[in-house]
Order: structure tokens, then sequence, then C-alpha cells
């Protein structure tokens, strides 16, 4: 059993059904502050071959393994995104 005051439900929609929701032809900027999923989410983009013109992530607060943030920033260089860590 799992303590309701450390997380809560919510309803979700995949990136794909979202597009095709509201026939989104391109996507400009996706933020992505999803608390530890946001590496999933890219992961999924790529595979997709759904490339928003920027992403936008926020790690902070997190400590995923650091050959995997890595691997994810070469993946999305080698897909002529430009990375920015600020």
């Amino acid at each position: 059993m799992h303590d309701n005051e450390n997380y809560i439900l919510v309803n979700t929609i995949t990136i794909r059904d979202l597009i095709a929701q509201y026939d989104i032809q391109n996507i400009s900027i996706l933020k992505l502050d999803i608390e530890g999923k946001e590496i999933d989410v890219i992961k999924d983009l790529i595979i997709k071959k759904i490339f928003p013109k920027q992403i936008l992530v926020d790690f902070e607060g997190l400590f995923p393994p650091q050959e995997l943030v890595l691997m994810i920033l070469s993946v999305l260089m080698k897909c002529f995104y430009k990375t920015i860590i600020n």
C-alpha cells in the first residue's frame, strides 16, 4: 500500500496522441519538467521521430546516472540538436 501523501495520480497522454488530438503540424518548443521521466520521453520522441525545434529539459533536483544523461545528449546531438547546459 502506498502513502497518499507522497504522490498523486494524474491522467496522462502520449505526445503522439496529443499531436493527433489537436492536429499539431510542428512543435516549436517542448518543455519537460516531469519529475524523473524526462529521459524516457526524450528517448520516445527520438524513436517515434518527433523532433520539436527546441527541447527544454529540467533535470534540477534529479540524479539520473550521468552516463545516461550523456547518452541522451549524444543522441540529441546526432539528431542535429544543439545542447546547452545551464
